[in-house]
């Protein structure tokens, strides 16, 4: 402050609330606020946005939970972490990817987004429902544990975890992380469990995702032709489950791929896949 100058605004505001409209209003205005990050800031003492914060921070930084009791502190501290290291563990370096023991969740930059989704998803919170504070901690928890056992289901170390390959169904043939691929898998698998198919998903698994790694350019073409995030998402899983219905039957990958053809979501399989040089 002694060598630099700084340029205060002063905002006319009567109370907070009027403070806080007025900064959404002066920060939108040269460059737009991302819809989920202004959704987390307008809700952000809801669980869905105390729980995202947890995990994007691995359960540090500023504590946005410091009024909640100590046992309910640290257990979000916990989860938070837990999550965290699930999804992004072991570190990785620039690109291009030089490894297969690639992070489940990305990279982790600019995460805040996904995991906000993650957390909506698995609690069923829809785009339009209202985020209610959460007033004691005790919902927050609640999401945390929800989204730890969703992805225990699908990776790390617990008993009864698949162990899904992120790079094969999480990566692009590139090597870039697909959120949305990773919400439909985590959907389909969850559908599965409550079917109770999981046990015929693993004497199909090896075609299953040998099916999935030569056809890698589906997810992008469906994300390419529905738009990202919730719109594609539903494809994303219709895709999964129809593959596996497939394989159950008896089918082979042409005769699988001849009836997905049928529908429009996935017309592109009627024409031949480009040649990769």
């Amino acid at each position: 402050m002694n060598s630099n100058s700084f340029v205060a605004q002063w905002v006319p505001a009567g109370d907070a609330l009027g403070a806080e409209n007025s900064f959404f209003k002066i920060n939108q205005a040269p460059s737009p606020v991302d819809p989920i990050e202004k959704r987390i800031l307008r809700g952000r003492r809801s669980a869905t946005a105390i729980a995202t914060r947890a995990i994007s921070r691995a359960g540090a930084g500023h504590k946005y939970w410091s009024e909640f009791s100590s046992d309910i502190q640290q257990e979000i501290e916990n989860s938070g972490k837990f999550i965290h290291d699930a999804l992004y563990l072991p570190p990785m370096g620039g690109a291009p990817i030089k490894t297969s023991d690639v992070q489940v969740g990305g990279r982790g930059y600019s995460s805040l987004p996904f995991i906000f989704e993650l957390v909506n998803l698995v609690n069923g919170i829809g785009l339009k429902d209202p985020l209610i504070d959460d007033n004691d901690g005790a919902k927050t928890v609640e999401f945390l544990h929800k989204v730890r056992r969703r992805l225990e289901r699908i990776t790390t170390t617990s008993p009864g975890s698949l162990g899904l390959h992120p790079l094969i169904y999480f990566y692009t043939r590139g090597g870039a992380f697909q959120p949305v691929a990773f919400l439909a898998a985590l959907q389909t698998f969850e559908k599965l469990a409550g079917r109770g198919k999981l046990d015929e998903f693993t004497r199909v698994r090896r075609s299953f995702e040998d099916f999935l790694v030569a056809r890698k350019e589906a997810f992008t073409l469906i994300v390419k032709n529905l738009g990202a995030g919730h719109r594609s998402r539903p494809a994303l899983e219709d895709f999964m489950t129809l593959a596996l219905e497939g394989l159950w039957a008896g089918k082979e990958a042409a005769e699988i791929i001849t009836e997905m053809a049928g529908d429009n979501r996935f017309r592109f399989f009627a024409a031949p896949a480009p040649v990769r040089a």
